[in-house]
């Protein structure tokens, strides 16, 4: 799923917290089981609270799930730059890439790869048997980035989709993010379009931003 954070960053949304009064949209990301079943009915992250709803009652509006938030933050607050929320083609592709970010490659990074890893490393396993137990997941992981590189390929711009920063590039980024904390994210050297990508990501500022705290900085710092 993507740190929600990451394109609130990019594109700033009016009244968001100043200090330690929210005026505005808030998260709750916090790992704390008891924070999160107080926002999620079945306890996951994130959840969007909006404290400053247009709603007839007034009351706070809780959101729920990655896309979903997605989409309320754009009927309420974003605007982004260059994308016509008008064009069914464009709303297309950015739906296609983040369905195929959150029910393909999300899984098959975090859970075919990188977290199998992790839990092999904390057994003491060594690197080759790690590498033997994560040789499936890479190869399913080649399949998907062949779909995702063609995508790219297709594409008349710099982003997921064409000239403009959109969803789908905040969807993708996270799990390929995490990939690249581990050794096996030279798979991505295979895809030089992917990678092209990734590089233009890590040089946002929004997500330089959103650093602290990931896989990536855990591992590395």
């Amino acid at each position: 799923m993507p740190r929600l954070q990451e394109p609130l960053q990019h594109r700033p949304v009016q009244a968001w917290p100043v200090g330690t009064q929210t005026i505005g949209p808030c998260f709750v990301e916090s790992k704390k089981i008891d924070l999160a079943n107080a926002h999620h009915p079945l306890g996951f992250v994130p959840t969007l609270i909006d404290h400053n709803p247009s709603n007839d009652n007034g009351k706070d509006f809780e959101v729920w799930e990655s896309q979903a938030i997605a989409r309320y933050l754009d009927s309420s607050y974003l605007k982004w730059p260059g994308h016509d929320v008008s064009n069914k083609f464009t709303n297309a592709k950015v739906d296609m890439m983040i369905n195929l970010a959150s029910n393909h490659v999300f899984p098959a990074v975090e859970h075919g790869v990188v977290k199998v890893r992790l839990a092999l490393e904390e057994q003491g396993k060594t690197d080759k048997d790690i590498v033997d137990a994560v040789a499936e997941g890479i190869s399913k992981l080649k399949k998907i980035f062949s779909v995702v590189e063609t995508f790219l390929c297709q594409q008349d711009g710099r982003w997921v989709i064409g000239q403009s920063l959109t969803w789908a590039d905040f969807f993708l980024y996270p799990p390929l993010a995490d990939l690249k904390a581990v050794s096996e994210g030279i798979v991505l050297n295979d895809f030089p379009r992917l990678k092209t990508w990734m590089d233009e990501m890590e040089g946002l500022d929004a997500c330089k931003k959103t650093y602290e705290g990931t896989l990536a900085n855990e591992r590395w710092q």
